[in-house]
C-alpha cells in the first residue's frame, strides 16, 4: 500500500509559500504591506511567533495580489494564545473587520 501525505496548511506556511514564490525579502515585504520588518520579523520567524491581526492578514493579502479574506480561515489559531481567547483578535475576525 501506498503511504499517504496529508500537506497540513498554516498561516506562516502560507505566507512564506508566497514570499518564495515572488522572491521578496522581508525588506521588500515591509515595504509593500507598510508594516515594519521587525515586527514581519517576529510574526514570522519568533519562536513562539508573535500573533497576527486581521490587519496584517489584509495587507498581506495585498502584497501578493490576493482578496481581502484570502488567509482568514487559516486564522483562528491566532485568536488562541496559551489557551485563552484574544478578545483583541476573535473580535474583528468575528465581525469580518
Amino acid at each position: 500500500m501506498g503511504e499517504s501525505k496529508t500537506v497540513q496548511r498554516s498561516l506562516r506556511l502560507e505566507i512564506e509559500h508566497h514570499l518564495k514564490e515572488r522572491g521578496y525579502t522581508l525588506t521588500r515585504l515591509s515595504e509593500i504591506t507598510g508594516i515594519n520588518q521587525g515586527v514581519l520579523s517576529d510574526l514570522l520567524n519568533r519562536i513562539p511567533p508573535r500573533a497576527m491581526t486581521i490587519g496584517h492578514l489584509d495587507a498581506f493579502a495585498h502584497a501578493f495580489e490576493q482578496s481581502q479574506g484570502w488567509l482568514y480561515e487559516l486564522y483562528a489559531a491566532e485568536c488562541f494564545v496559551e489557551g485563552r481567547v484574544s478578545r483583541s483578535r476573535v473580535i474583528p475576525y468575528l465581525a469580518g473587520e
